[in-house]
């Protein structure tokens, strides 16, 4: 067997070294592992404006905003149709839906609601766990279309959930589960 002159070795743990400081640095100096990296800005406000508006789309703004600016930023109104002043006091969150239409009478009319479920999930909007489908409950990562049924089984059964922590109570959603599910789901009010 051969033995190694303390010159190679030394020559061995010098290299080895200097790879490890390099390695190190390297991951030091990534831009993902910087401990004062600056926080994410905050997530835009996406409403859906459908209806005589002249470019019916999802909108994204820095907070919820009246329907007359959300029109606006839709094109405004189709030629012929008149604004309400009180669409200025009407305030719409993340998530919202302005449907603008017009009665038989020519009047400008206002149907406001939310996004469909699917859109607000591709989106990376939580949906509302009292209104939500179990089609699209079976959307979310993780839940099988057997737990989605269980899921509207049980908010059928109390009339609504009060809070995320009730699905804890339906039979596949433990704690894991549950913290996922959190991050699709919310509770805006318990449905009576």
């Amino acid at each position: 067997m051969r033995q190694f002159s303390r010159s190679q070795v030394a020559v061995v743990v010098m290299v080895s070294l200097f790879l490890l400081g390099l390695y190190g640095w390297r991951e030091w100096t990534a831009p993902h592992r910087q401990k004062h990296a600056q926080p994410p800005g905050p997530m835009p406000v996406i409403i859906q404006i459908t209806g005589k508006v002249c470019s019916p789309a999802a909108y994204d703004f820095p907070h919820p905003v009246a329907v007359s600016r959300a029109v606006a930023k839709a094109g405004g109104l189709l030629p012929g149709l008149e604004a309400d002043p009180r669409w200025d006091e009407i305030v719409v969150e993340n998530g919202g839906r302005i449907e603008v239409g017009a009665d038989d009478a020519g009047r400008t009319t206002l149907r406001l609601g939310e996004m469909r479920a699917s859109s607000l999930l591709v989106l990376g909007i939580p949906a509302d766990v009292n209104r939500i489908s179990a089609r699209d409950l079976a959307l979310i990562p993780g839940v099988s279309r057997n737990l989605a049924e269980r899921i509207v089984a049980e908010r059928e059964r109390r009339g609504g959930y009060g809070s995320l922590e009730d699905l804890g109570e339906v039979k596949g959603v433990g704690p894991v589960t549950l913290k996922r599910l959190s991050s699709y789901l919310v509770v805006h009010e318990k449905r009576r």
